[in-house]
């Protein structure tokens, strides 16, 4: 078998798969010794640090280190785009990595809605039980205040208003009561209470 390496058949920009993928008409050897490269990480990848390896692989590592990778690594690497096909590696990993995230901050989020549409249950009961003349009405407010401000942030929606909001529990009507109980927003509530 030639160690020489045959030139590819076209741009490796134009071949099927990905640019890290074997192309067509590249040696095995070439390739594995690519393999080699493209799977290091940051400054250790070069062509002479993964030609070290390939000799530490095979046990040929000598009392003298090699200062630079042999020129037929050299020439083969760029004639078969070796930066390039690695820059396209470390652009997908970091495309996967930012997805794993993404889908990491979409559970956190949808777990803290659920704890807050578990805390609406609970206020909707609390509200429902309520005796106005009972010193547990002000924490009944501070926690509806609380979790209509978490909730909001959570959808995105402007916090200001739910920030802002002086609720008075004994001064809402028994059907206001039973809408928030049934989980409306207080808001809306509210703002019809304001309109009428």
């Amino acid at each position: 078998m030639s160690r020489k390496a045959a030139k590819p058949v076209r741009p490796w920009t134009e071949e099927p798969g990905n640019p890290w993928d074997r192309r067509q008409g590249e040696p095995i050897l070439w390739f594995n010794r690519f393999e080699r490269y493209f799977r290091m990480v940051g400054p250790e990848r070069s062509y002479l640090g993964a030609y070290k390896l390939l000799l530490k692989e095979k046990g040929r590592e000598g009392p003298k280190k090699p200062t630079r990778a042999p020129n037929a690594w050299c020439v083969t690497a760029d004639l078969w785009n070796w930066r390039e096909r690695a820059d396209a590696w470390d652009k997908e990993q970091l495309r996967q990595l930012r997805q794993e995230e993404e889908r990491g901050r979409k559970r956190a989020r949808d777990a803290r809605l659920a704890i807050l549409s578990g805390l609406k249950v609970k206020l909707s009961q609390a509200i429902l039980n309520l005796d106005p003349t009972t010193a547990g009405m002000r924490e009944v407010v501070a926690l509806t205040k609380l979790v209509l401000v978490e909730e909001r942030r959570e959808l995105g929606q402007d916090v200001t208003v739910a920030k802002n909001l002086n609720i008075d529990i004994g001064s809402l009507t028994d059907e206001q009561l039973e809408r928030l109980a049934a989980g409306e927003d207080i808001i809306s509530v509210l703002a019809d209470t304001r309109s009428s």
